[in-house]
């Protein structure tokens, strides 16, 4: 003769929260360093420009302006997990060469980028890229009359 036994909440002892260990990560992917020269963009947004741009937003909260560029919090874990060991100038670099490479050819990736900057504090830095655009313009078009 069986005989079923039920627990109830009173038989347990305590409950125990247990981690499960995930297997292996796949191993870091390369920094993003070698899609700068697979794309480069123009204006505001090439790599000169964004090499520069990096240099100057280490400590400024980079991080937000890449929430007003549409990044997400995801992406940002990812780009900050493949460049732990290098600097925060590193990081950043990476994240506008992602935002770069996700926007379609024919969005106006300068506008986005202005923008960006104005909303999150750095108005500075969005009037400095486009004096450097306009200077760039101009020294290509001493050189085509030469």
């Amino acid at each position: 003769m069986e005989t079923s036994v039920s627990r109830t909440p009173k038989d347990l002892l305590c409950k125990l929260a247990v981690s499960i260990p995930k297997s292996e990560p796949d191993p870091l992917m390369p920094a993003s360093c070698f899609r700068t020269t697979a794309l480069d963009g123009e204006g505001m947004v090439s790599n000169e420009n964004l090499r520069w741009l990096s240099k100057e937003l280490v400590g400024r909260g980079w991080e937000k302006l890449a929430t007003s560029l549409g990044i997400k919090r995801n992406r940002m874990q990812s780009i900050k997990r493949r460049n732990p060991s290098k600097t925060e100038e590193a990081q950043v670099l990476d994240m506008l060469i992602t935002w770069r490479c996700m926007m379609p050819k024919a969005y106006n990736k300068e506008k986005k980028l202005a923008a960006a900057l104005v909303n999150c504090g750095c108005y500075d830095l969005s009037e400095e890229l486009k004096d450097r655009k306009m200077d760039m313009e101009s020294e290509g078009t001493r050189d085509e009359e030469e």
